[in-house]
């Protein structure tokens, strides 16, 4: 898993004349990104919904800790 996070991580770096260097890793082949496919483990799915559930989490914390405020601000 580790080597296939490197080799997409590398795909982000600007190519040079004789390829992507990255940590004594030069890569010099034909492969386009776009046309390729990442596929997901159980447990790569399990954090990605993970994350995206805390970041609901946060916006909700934010939408009702901003009411609260509001209401409680509110003179009488």
């Amino acid at each position: 898993e580790f080597s296939l996070a490197t080799t997409l991580h590398m795909f982000t770096l600007p190519k040079d004349a004789g390829g992507v260097h990255y940590h004594g890793i030069t890569s010099s082949g034909s492969i386009d990104p776009e046309k390729e496919r990442v596929f997901l483990r159980a447990k790569g799915a399990l954090y990605l919904g993970e994350q995206r559930q805390r970041f609901w989490d946060r916006v909700w914390t934010f939408v009702l800790g901003s009411a609260w405020v509001k209401s409680e601000l509110r003179l009488p």
